[in-house]
C-alpha cells in the first residue's frame, strides 16, 4: 500500500485547525501596502476566519448557499475562502477578468448569499442585477472606501459592509454553538468549494470539489514532493485564487508546510 493510500479522509477545517494548533504564534501571511509589510500570525488568521464565519451565520445565510469572491490575491481572500467552509457556505472564486454577464450568471447559479469584492469597479459588474440575486444577503468590500463612496452604495436590496465591520459583526455575535454545529455537520465527502469554468464554449459550468478531494490532493503532493520543495519557505501568492492551482499551491500548500499530514 502506498503512502497516499493510507491517507485518512479529513475536512478542510481539520487541516486548518491542525496547522493553527502546531504553529499558532508563527507568521502565516505577509501583505505589502505603501511599501510596508504587515505580518499575520496563524492565531490572527484563525480568529479572522472564525469571525468571518460567524458573521455569515449572523446575517442568516443557510448551509450550502455560497459566497462569491471577486478580487485580487489578499489575506481577505484567504480568510473568506476558509471562513466560508467553516460556516458550510462554500466559496466560489471569480476571475477578475470575468464580464458582468459571467459574474451575475455565476452568482445566480451558485445561489450566492454574500459577495466579497475588492473594488468599486468589481461592484459595478453586479450593480444593475442586484435585485435579481434572490439569495444575496450582503456585500463585503476589502478595499478602502470613503464615507461618501460607501453611502453611494446603499441600496434597498442588500446591506453593504466594509471588511473590518463585517468581522466585528461576527466577533460580537453569540453563535459559537451554531458555528460548531456547522463544522460538525460536514463530512469529508461533502462539497466545500465550487470552481466555475471560463464559459468560452457556453455558460460557465460549476465543478463541485469535496473536502477530501482537496485535502487528499494537497497531502499527496506533500508526500511525493515535499522533500524537493522544502519545509520552510515563503510563497509569493500570484496565481489566480479562483483557479484550483492557486488554491492548492498558495492556500493549501501553505497549511501543509507546518503540519503533520
Amino acid at each position: 500500500m502506498s503512502n497516499t493510500e493510507k491517507l485518512k479522509p479529513i475536512t478542510m477545517m481539520e487541516l486548518f485547525e491542525n496547522t493553527v494548533k502546531e504553529m499558532g504564534r508563527d507568521e502565516a501571511l505577509f501583505v505589502e501596502k505603501d511599501m510596508k509589510f504587515t505580518t499575520i500570525t496563524w492565531h490572527q488568521y484563525y480568529k479572522s476566519v472564525i469571525y468571518f464565519a460567524k458573521a455569515l451565520l449572523s446575517i442568516g445565510i443557510e448551509p450550502f448557499k455560497t459566497i462569491n469572491i471577486l478580487g485580487y490575491n489578499s489575506p481577505e481572500w484567504f480568510m473568506s475562502f476558509i471562513g466560508g467552509m467553516f460556516a458550510c457556505v462554500p466559496p466560489v472564486g471569480i476571475y477578475p477578468t470575468s464580464s458582468s454577464e459571467t459574474c451575475n450568471f455565476i452568482a445566480e447559479h451558485s445561489e450566492c448569499a454574500c459577495l466579497i469584492l475588492d473594488s468599486l469597479s468589481n461592484f459595478r459588474k453586479y450593480e444593475n442585477e442586484i435585485r435579481r440575486l434572490k439569495s444575496l444577503k450582503a456585500i463585503v468590500f476589502y478595499c478602502e472606501l470613503s464615507e461618501m463612496e460607501l453611502k453611494s452604495l446603499i441600496n434597498p436590496f442588500v446591506p453593504v459592509y466594509l471588511w473590518k465591520d463585517f468581522l466585528i459583526l461576527g466577533k460580537r455575535s453569540l453563535l459559537d454553538m451554531e458555528l460548531n454545529n456547522r463544522i460538525n455537520m460536514q463530512r469529508p465527502g461533502n462539497c466545500c468549494n465550487l470552481i466555475y469554468t471560463s464559459g468560452t464554449t457556453g455558460t460557465p459550468k460549476g465543478v463541485m470539489l469535496s473536502h477530501d478531494n482537496m485535502t487528499w490532493i494537497a497531502r499527496a503532493l506533500e508526500l511525493n514532493y515535499g522533500n524537493i520543495i522544502g519545509q520552510k519557505q515563503t510563497i509569493v501568492s500570484f496565481l489566480p485564487l479562483s483557479h484550483i492551482a492557486g488554491q492548492i499551491v498558495d492556500i493549501l500548500r501553505k497549511h501543509l508546510v507546518f503540519t503533520n499530514i
